[in-house]
Parts: structure tokens; sequence; C-alpha cells
């Protein structure tokens, strides 16, 4: 299972919701429970989410997860028009060895295309494909259902454009990964001008830095942008959130404005 699954798909007591990035992991239990672990890299941080999920006894144990990659394993990158006459599965040859080699991630890598039909700026995510055979390892050893693998960016990006549909940027910045989107034009949904993602970008700061420049290269007024970051260790996070309302969104009350940490 790759880039699927229904967003607003109904919750449960019984579904989790889980961030995996590269070094951590973090499960929001359907009953209000939160759980975060640090890992060495990724099959460590499933193996502890494993432990911690086989511990929970009686009703407590969901049987369904709905997976959010972070943007350390979970890569943005936009692809330019190809202008030569390329059958259909020609150009999508030539888009997945693009995509992957500008990830910098590790092949063999799956490859999805969110808006593959949009010549201003199409955008590509890719992930390794180790990263999906782990995961697909969990629902194997506990017996349960991922039902969504999607990456946790792209829904914050799709909640703040109901809300804001002229927004322009977003930067992201969690578990050292910060990921960038701009557009050339109002409505980051379409039309990528930038997706990339840096990492490792060690503090809040440093990453509102690199997004400055962003903006600024890009001329994008910041009243029309977005920059957040997510701190799953230590309690939920009280900010303002850039006025942006994200109640919606998987780990949101562990959202707070990049702005904030300045």
């Amino acid at each position: 299972m790759w880039w699927a699954g229904s967003r607003s798909a109904a919750r449960s007591h019984r579904t989790a919701e889980v961030f995996l990035a590269a070094k951590a992991v973090a499960l929001e239990g359907g009953d209000g429970s939160s759980w975060t672990a640090s890992a060495a890299n990724v099959d460590e941080a499933l193996a502890s989410l494993a432990r911690r999920l086989s511990s929970d006894e009686g009703g407590s144990r969901p049987s369904r997860l709905r997976v959010w990659l972070g943007g350390s394993l979970c890569r943005p990158v936009r692809l330019e028009a190809i202008g030569a006459r390329l059958s259909v599965s020609e150009r999508r040859r030539v888009d997945d060895a693009t995509a992957v080699a500008r990830s910098g991630l590790t092949p063999p890598c799956r490859v999805g295309l969110e808006n593959p039909s949009d010549p201003g700026g199409r955008l590509a995510v890719v992930v390794e494909e180790r990263v999906l055979a782990a995961v697909d390892g969990i629902e194997t050893a506990l017996d349960l259902k991922v039902t969504l693998l999607r990456p946790w960016w792209s829904e914050l990006l799709r909640l703040a454009l109901v809300e804001r549909p002229d927004l322009q940027a977003l930067a992201v910045w969690e578990c050292g990964a910060l990921t960038l989107l701009a557009s050339a034009a109002p409505g980051a949904g379409t039309g990528f001008s930038t997706a990339r993602c840096a990492f490792p970008i060690g503090d809040a700061a440093s990453a509102h830095a690199a997004f400055l420049r962003l903006s600024l290269s890009e001329g994008i007024d910041p009243r029309q942008a977005l920059a957040v970051g997510l701190a799953l260790d230590g309690p939920p996070v009280a900010a303002r959130q850039s006025g942006f309302d994200l109640s919606g969104l998987p780990f949101g009350e562990r959202v707070f404005g990049l702005e904030d940490s300045v």
C-alpha cells in the first residue's frame, strides 16, 4: 500500500494514528492515549511500536493503523514537463528515475504522482521500498490493518488549503526534516515551483531561516505562507499555528508556528 487510503474515513477507538520518521515514531490511540519513542533507524522505530501495541490489553489495542510518514522518509520532488514525444510507460519511467535521483533517497524506491497532468509543476513523492516493506511487516506481525499510508505534510497541506485557498508556500519541520513547498501562483495545491526536503535540519530556528530564504527567493508574501514544526516530545504545545485551524490534523495539538521559535 502506498499513497493510499481515505483521509476522511471515520476514526474509532480501534483506530490509532502513527507518525513514522527516520529516527522516531509516535502513536495516538483512539482512546486519547499518546506515546513517542526515539530510534536509530526505521526498523528499530517499528520494533518499538510493535512492542508498544503488543503490550496493550483487552479492548485498548487498535485493530487498524493510519500511518503518516515524515519528510525524512517521504520526500516531495518537483518534476518539469517532458517535451519529448514519449509513450505513457516511457514518460513514467523517466519521471520515476528523475524523482528518485532528486529525492536523495536510496533505490529501490516507489514514486507517487500527486498531480500528473499539471504542466505547471508536477509533484512526485518518493519513499524507499524498504520502508513500505517494514510497514507491511507490522500488519503481519500484529495481525492488524494499515488502512492509510501517506506523507503527514500532505495532510497538513490539504487542511491548510481548505482554510486558505490562496496559500502560496508551506514549510514543515519535524524530526530533523524540513519539507518546503511553494507555488508559482496563489493556491499551493497545484503548479509547484519548489518541492523539496532538506535533512537533517537540527533545530526550529534553522528551519525558519531556511523558509525565509525560500520566501525571499520565490517572492512569496509571508501572509500567504504557513511555516510550522511538530513537537513529538513533551506535552502538547499551545501555539498560534500562524492563524490556521489544524484541529483536524493527526498530531495537530503538537504543531507550533516556526516563527514562535525565534
